[in-house]
């Protein structure tokens, strides 16, 4: 996928962040030290709240959403965190480890911004609540990931 694929199947998906949270693009600075075929590969959304921050990992060929405060507090959350928390069963239709094949990163995009929509209302809004136990899960799994499991 390339940046423009990219930036295109995004703004696509998630175009119920403008539409329903009132969110805007923020184009982060090119970063120079990247080559040039994974520059563009990062799209933020934001509102007075809260940011969203997607990223295509072009090795693993995946997206990847992280959720974090506005502001100050620059501790993100994965999407994959919040699904395990508040919505298990959507984090199994948007896991390739559940033994899904894999995706096209377009059809990922639009799982992941489905999930996300299902799952964020809260935080979109500006409810973080719910990061006191995103932290106690992101810390549990990577104890496990530390005790090899």
């Amino acid at each position: 996928m390339n940046a423009s694929q990219f930036q295109s199947d995004c703004r696509n998906a998630f175009r119920f962040l403008e539409d329903h949270y009132k969110c805007s693009i923020v184009q982060p600075p090119p970063d120079e030290r990247l080559p040039e075929w994974l520059r563009g590969l990062e799209l933020h959304y934001q509102n007075t709240t809260t940011e969203i921050i997607i990223h295509f990992e072009p090795l693993d060929a995946v997206p990847v959403i992280h959720i974090r405060r506005r502001g100050a507090d620059r501790n993100s959350h994965s999407l994959g965190v919040l699904l395990l928390v508040k919505d298990p069963g959507l984090h199994s239709l948007t896991s390739k480890k559940a033994g899904h094949p894999l995706r096209d990163p377009t059809v990922m995009l639009e799982l992941y911004a489905h999930a996300l929509r299902t799952a964020g209302d809260d935080v979109l809004r500006g409810d973080f609540t719910i990061f006191p136990k995103l932290d106690e899960m992101r810390m549990a799994l990577n104890q496990k990931r530390l005790q090899g499991g």
